[in-house]
């Protein structure tokens, strides 16, 4: 083992089964705070998604277990960067040390001289059965679990597995990398005495909004799956616990289970309304990132203006101006708030600004409608609230620009999912989404409007849209579910 020198350091994380709420809080903690996260190729787009916009993401994966060509045992990248100073994760499926090459990698670390750190991750074996709705243990069925590689079937070089052992067990078989060999696997099985009636499950991009379940026995399980794609991430379960799911399968329940929604979101914290699409069990991507910076030169700052604040982030930089110019919140104590949400009410509340206005509703339409005074100040990001001023000094308000930083729309470079439906609540969302490379893949789903600007904007894209009856988050929830579902 090498001297460990002074770098950087490399935390191994496992990033579960696929759904980025199955992160553990370690994981989380560390995915925001890293430098350089160096991520699998079996990641989820929902999780890769929701990666920092300040840290350097980039795909060092590789598909196939044991693969002999790969020449390294870690990704050069992840030890140049470490070499640099750099705080790296490197994101591995499920579980770093659960047929993860995690051994291997800690391994090259060593060699390196570089600090680690392992995070465990729910192993996707784990995850599939939950997801599915059937645990992998019952005092009536199973009292063991067998992890197998479903590589290893022929006694390759080398061979780890005892094929007969593990077609002997009266418990639960759980075969792990079986999307290409479910035949060959369920066969293996049987040629070693397991009954070909047991019952089998092959379950596709667990815990995801396009999880695959396919149930049966060995002798069908890989007749019945001839359809689904390869290269999907998949667990094969057998044994008689399977049979439970009749019984405990929760995400029947779940008006949205299977179902996978694009929130084009306005600001890097989760939304409201992907945390109700998630409950109701639609897996939910937020896109695009945004990296923010302050604007120079300053703006003059009036003590006792009427200030329109669109959102949390446009305060946070509205503060920054003002330390900037030497001054506090305390020189404002004559100004008047408006606002346009509770996350930024309670922002500005924790600065003992008490009596911020919270506007009628998200839209132009409740907006412009709401008695404000003749004269207002919007603070924005640069570029932003054009609509909203037009709207306002149509209506007779003198209106003043504050734009107190410029954002950068990120949409990461990856092949975006199939979506069920696109929620959209302002007009610059569906231009930032059109000039992105997303778009290919998003504009043949349902687009969900909040406000009429918004779905004009949807339309004057020839998208297929439909606006909520209200300007309110039950509303359009409601307009989701009879569109989606029928419900």
């Amino acid at each position: 083992m090498a001297t460990k020198r002074k770098c950087g350091k490399v935390y191994l994380i496992g990033s579960g089964p696929g759904d980025p709420n199955l992160l553990t809080v370690k994981a989380r903690t560390l995915l925001d705070e890293a430098d350089v996260v160096a991520y699998d190729s079996l990641i989820s787009p929902a999780l890769l998604a929701s990666l920092s916009a300040r840290s350097l993401n980039i795909p060092v994966g590789y598909r196939g277990y044991g693969s002999s060509k790969l020449g390294y045992g870690i990704h050069p990248t992840v030890i140049e960067m470490a070499r640099k100073g750099k705080t790296v994760v490197r994101l591995k499926s499920g579980d770093p040390f659960i047929f993860g090459r995690g051994s291997q990698e800690c391994s090259a670390l060593n060699e390196e001289g570089i600090l680690f750190e392992v995070v465990p991750g729910i192993s996707s074996g784990l995850g599939a059965a939950i997801s599915a709705g059937f645990p992998l243990t019952h005092r009536d069925f199973s009292s063991n679990v067998v992890f197998a590689s479903g590589h290893d079937l022929r006694g390759g070089s080398p061979c780890n597995s005892n094929w007969n052992s593990i077609a002997q067990t009266n418990g639960t078989v759980v075969i792990y990398m079986a999307a290409s060999k479910v035949e060959e696997n369920c066969n293996r099985l049987i040629e070693f005495g397991k009954d070909e009636d047991t019952p089998a499950i092959f379950v596709a991009s667990a815990t995801c909004g396009d999880e695959e379940v396919v149930q049966g026995t060995l002798k069908n399980l890989g007749q019945l799956c001839k359809g689904i794609h390869p290269k999907k991430p998949a667990i094969i379960i057998i044994g008689e616990v399977v049979r439970t799911r009749e019984l405990f399968n929760w995400r029947k329940e779940l008006p949205l289970n299977q179902k996978q929604f694009l929130v084009l979101r306005q600001r890097n914290s989760e939304s409201e309304m992907a945390k109700t699409l998630k409950s109701l069990g639609a897996t939910v991507v937020e896109a695009p990132k945004f990296r923010s910076k302050i604007i120079n030169p300053l703006p003059s700052i009036s003590k006792e203006g009427n200030y329109i604040i669109g959102q949390k982030e446009s305060f946070t930089f509205f503060l920054q101006h003002l330390m900037r110019s030497g001054k506090d919140i305390r020189e404002l104590l004559n100004a008047r708030f408006f606002v346009m949400d509770e996350n930024t009410k309670s922002e500005l509340n924790s600065f003992g600004i008490k009596e911020a206005a919270l506007l009628k509703g998200h839209c132009h339409k409740a907006i412009v409608e709401s008695d404000l005074p003749r004269d207002l100040i919007i603070v924005t990001r640069k570029e932003g609230r054009k609509s909203l001023q037009a709207d306002l000094e149509n209506l007779g308000h003198k209106v003043t620009r504050f734009e107190v930083y410029e954002r950068e729309d990120i949409y990461l470079d990856i092949e975006a999912p199939r979506f069920d439906g696109v929620f959209c609540g302002s007009s610059s969302s569906i231009d930032s989404l059109t000039k992105s490379s997303w778009f290919e893949r998003c504009q043949n789903a349902p687009f969900f409007t909040i406000g009429k600007k918004t779905h004009d904007r949807a339309l004057m894209n020839n998208l297929k849209c439909f606006m909520a009856d209200e300007d309110t988050l039950n509303s359009m929830v409601s307009l989701i579910l009879r569109k989606v579902r029928g419900v």
